[in-house]
C-alpha cells in the first residue's frame, strides 16, 4: 500500500505507463470523488485524478463488451473538451481563465473497473489512486459547443438502469460547480508532472453513485439541454 498521496501518485504513473502498450497515449483525465456522495462512498475526503486513454474513449450510444473487463461499473459524468493548452507555467488558473479554453461539454460515462474490489471504504484514497482511480474509459454523449448559455451547476443529470428508478443529480453537487472542478484538476495536475492539452477531455466526477453493469444491460443518462449519453453491455 503506498504511504501517502505522493506515492500513490508515483504508482500509478507507473501503471499508466503498462496501459499506454495496449490503451494508447493519454487522451484526458478523470476527477473522481468530487461529489458528496461519492465521498461518503468511499470514505474519501478530496478529489483524486485519473488518466484516460485514447482506445478507451467512445461515442455512444456504444457497445461494450463485459468480457474486456473484471467488475465493469458505469458513473454518470459532465465532461469538457479543451480547447487549448493550460501548461504549468499558467497555474494559478482562475474559473474564468479555464472557461475559455473549453472547446465543448457533453454528458458522459465513465467506466469503471474496480477488479471486484468488495469493501469502497477499506479501499480509500491511497489503492484507488494508484489504480488509476479505476478509470476503464469514457463513453462520450452529444457535444455541446454553446455550453457558454448554460448555468451547468443548475443543470440536472438523470440516468435509467436496468429498470430501475431514476437516478439523478445536479451540476452543483460536483465541486459545488462542474467549472470548479476543471479549474480544481488545471491547477492540480502540474503537480503530478502533467497539464491539460488541447483536445483533452476531462470528466469531472459522477453525480449519482456507481453502478454495476453486467451483458445484457443498458443505461442511459440525460443531462438537461446537453442530450442524452447511451451504452449497452454485450
Amino acid at each position: 500500500m503506498p504511504r501517502d498521496l505522493d506515492e500513490a501518485y508515483a504508482v500509478q504513473a507507473g501503471v499508466r505507463m503498462l496501459y499506454a502498450d495496449v490503451r494508447g497515449r493519454i487522451a484526458g483525465w478523470k476527477l473522481a470523488l468530487t461529489s458528496q456522495v461519492m465521498q461518503t462512498l468511499m470514505n474519501v475526503e478530496r478529489p483524486l485524478i485519473g488518466a484516460v486513454f485514447e482506445a478507451t474513449i467512445y461515442r455512444g450510444p456504444a457497445r461494450i463488451r463485459a468480457a474486456d473487463f473484471v467488475h465493469l461499473g458505469i458513473e454518470c459524468e459532465l465532461a469538457f473538451r479543451i480547447a487549448r493548452d493550460l501548461p504549468a507555467s499558467g497555474v494559478p488558473y482562475t474559473r474564468e481563465i479555464v472557461a475559455r479554453c473549453i472547446a465543448s461539454a457533453a454528458p458522459a460515462f465513465e467506466l469503471v473497473d474496480d477488479r471486484g474490489a468488495v469493501d469502497y471504504i477499506k479501499c480509500g484514497a491511497l489503492q484507488m489512486t494508484a489504480e488509476n482511480t479505476w478509470n476503464a474509459g469514457l463513453v462520450l454523449g452529444p457535444e455541446i459547443s454553446n455550453w457558454q448559455q448554460i448555468d451547468l451547476s443548475r443543470l440536472r443529470g438523470s440516468m435509467r438502469f436496468a429498470g430501475m428508478p431514476d437516478s439523478s443529480g445536479w451540476g452543483r453537487d460536483i465541486l459545488g460547480h462542474p467549472l470548479d472542478a476543471l479549474t480544481w484538476i488545471a491547477n492540480e495536475l502540474p503537480k503530478r508532472g502533467a497539464h491539460l492539452k488541447a483536445g483533452d477531455w476531462v470528466s469531472t466526477g459522477s453525480m449519482v453513485p456507481t453502478k454495476h453493469i453486467a451483458s445484457g444491460q443498458d443505461a442511459q443518462f440525460s443531462i438537461e439541454r446537453l442530450g442524452t449519453v447511451s451504452i449497452t453491455v454485450t
